[in-house]
């Protein structure tokens, strides 16, 4: 018997508009040994279900430990990795307390015994980056930067001393494009960084409207002194223009934030070093501040008093301003360090030569940008609190890549364990060294996870990086796709998961003659555009005859599904909780969908 369930699809990636993507769950359980096997568990099913009174326990959070693992980078005065610290040399502080540390690991490479050799090792050894994430901002990055910045970092990837680099990458324009995922072939990432280059950049046009509107308002400055008039017909109109600006970047900017929170937050899952390289020209709550000033500026000039000012708090989006401390965290949480890159390009001097005079009557020269340093700061805090650093896109960019390299090599690892009295909530995170002149660099805080939310996120790697737990040795098979008759633009795409019994625990019930469990199962999708979309749990009970116990130990539960996706390149994970262990596994298939 067949029954079926339509669940809406939990958005956890956003910045995609006009793809909806949902889960059909079909409820039909059948178990996938042998033919006879099946015929047994069907019939049982006919007499009533028995086994459905037996009492499965139900796994919540349990009690435990987790070891909370913190990367640290120790420089001297000239920015050279030390590598030769010692465990005792660490103090490392968790809200403002001394606590001991459990575990410790050095660098990847020993330290020799001259400062100069030792600067030789950090910098030319080969260096495990594990896996590197690249994201462009391109609806604020022109052509010009942004197909510096690939060559740069093209250069920086394929170089072979990298080893073992799993690289992924994604484009943000008025949507996140999730252009590779955990890529380790070198055609792969070639072809990543070419499809990078044939997305143009925007953020010369982004400028060009600026400029258009900061024109408008040097006008209206000479206007004011020729004709005597304050002309506040024309104040309206460039204030809706610099209004709708302002929103217009502001909603950019937190769709940006919100795409990468999740896609950082999608790798907190893996345990191997993590590093994003962010170019942009970084993000601010008040996008447009510099053009409301300009223009309070001419309105308040030439007399005692001027209007209300429109600049500063009144415009800035305090929601915004909340997006921006969430990644901060999300990216401490999820362990990694991030590089943040701006452009080297930023606002000419807004008194000089290339700009037309405020006007006569306007006693002082515009104000600076303030938009252009908030996101380049917000950036920078990025990198600051989770242990990277700041660059520049420019000439000198390929060597301060090998900054990044560097700290692979000469990064230490400093555990601690923490328990339930931690809770949920953050904890500031403070490492220091005892030795004099040296400088620490790693995240500043961390919190604990949730067992629900661990699950979650392992269920994201699987299906944005296929990235799996093979604790349960779990498959997924797809079938060929169709197009329901409803919706032409959607395919239908049949799945089977496969459950290994011998790794579920089973219950015997000797009143019913039966062994019983349960099992929660999940899936994802992460869709030919990167967008990523969780299903709604399920719970799987499993009832097998006594008489078939043996041999079902060595079968597989068989539960099948379907999703409805675009066509093209698409990955599906599956998580499986066994709920009265509270053990769990994913696993992770690629489908192209003609």
């Amino acid at each position: 018997m067949i029954s079926e369930t339509d669940e809406a699809m939990k958005r956890v990636r956003t910045g995609v508009g006009g793809h909806v993507s949902r889960l059909r769950r079909l409820l039909w359980l059948s178990f996938g040994a042998t033919f006879a096997l099946v015929s047994a568990v069907v019939a049982s099913q006919r007499e009533g279900g028995r086994g459905q009174s037996v009492a499965v326990p139900e796994f919540g959070d349990r009690v435990d430990v987790e070891l909370v693992i913190v990367d640290v980078v120790v420089t001297d005065r000239a920015r050279q990795r030390v590598l030769d610290v010692a465990r005792d040399e660490f103090v490392l502080e968790v809200d403002g307390r001394q606590i001991p540390i459990d575990q410790f690991s050095g660098p990847q490479v020993s330290a020799p015994d001259s400062g100069h050799a030792r600067a030789l090792a950090a910098n030319q050894a080969p260096a495990d980056l594990g896996h590197l994430l690249i994201f462009l901002d391109l609806g604020a990055l022109d052509g010009r930067t942004a197909r510096e910045f690939v060559e740069q970092v093209r250069s920086f990837v394929l170089d072979p001393s990298h080893r073992g680099a799993r690289i992924s990458v994604a484009v943000f324009t008025d949507m996140m494009q999730l252009i590779v995922t955990g890529a380790e072939d070198t055609l792969d990432i070639e072809q990543a960084f070419d499809e990078v280059v044939r997305v143009s950049g925007r953020g010369s046009l982004l400028e060009l409207e600026r400029r258009h509107i900061e024109e408008q308002i040097r006008s209206r400055g000479n206007f004011r002194f020729s004709s005597g008039s304050a002309d506040s017909e024309s104040a309206r109109e460039i204030a809706n223009q610099i209004r709708q600006l302002a929103e217009q970047e502001t909603r950019r900017h937190r769709r940006m934030v919100s795409a990468l929170t999740h896609w950082t937050s999608t790798f907190g899952g893996i345990d191997d070093r993590k590093s994003l390289l962010v170019a942009s020209p970084g993000f601010t709550a008040d996008p447009a501040a510099y053009l409301w000033d300009l223009l309070d500026m001419i309105d308040r000039s030439g007399g005692a008093s001027g209007p209300v000012r429109r600049g500063s708090l009144q415009s800035t989006d305090l929601t915004a301003a909340s997006d921006f401390e969430r990644i901060y965290r999300a990216a401490q949480d999820a362990r990694v360090t991030v590089y943040a890159m701006t452009p080297t390009a930023s606002a000419p001097v807004q008194a000089g030569a290339e700009h037309r005079s405020l006007g006569l009557s306007t006693w002082t020269v515009a104000p600076r940008d303030s938009a252009v340093a908030d996101a380049r700061a917000n950036l920078t805090r990025l990198a600051d609190v989770t242990g990277g650093q700041a660059f520049v896109i420019g000439p000198a960019l390929g060597e301060q890549l090998q900054s990044i390299a560097a700290d692979a090599r000469g990064g230490y690892s400093i555990s601690f364990l923490t328990g339930p009295e931690a809770g949920f909530e953050p904890h500031s995170i403070r490492v220091r060294v005892t030795r004099a002149g040296l400088e620490v660099r790693s995240r500043a805080s961390y919190r604990r996870y949730r067992a629900t939310e661990r699950r979650e996120e392992a269920l994201a790697a699987a299906a944005a990086a296929g990235l799996v737990n093979g604790l349960m040795n779990l498959t997924i098979q797809s079938g060929d796709a169709s197009s329901p008759q409803d919706r032409k633009s959607v395919l239908s795409v049949p799945l089977t998961l496969r459950i290994p019994l011998g790794a579920i625990s089973l219950r015997e019930d000797n009143a019913q003659g039966t062994y019983s469990g349960m099992v929660e199962a999940r899936f994802a999708v992460s869709d030919s555009i990167g967008d990523l979309h969780l299903g709604e749990p399920e719970s799987i009970a499993i009832d097998i005859p006594a008489t078939d116990i043996e041999r079902a130990r060595e079968a597989f539960w068989v539960h099948r599904s379907t999703i409805e996706v675009t066509a093209g390149e698409i990955r599906v994970g599956a998580l499986v909780v066994d709920r009265a262990t509270g053990d769990w596994a994913t696993a992770a298939t690629s489908i192209t969908v003609p």
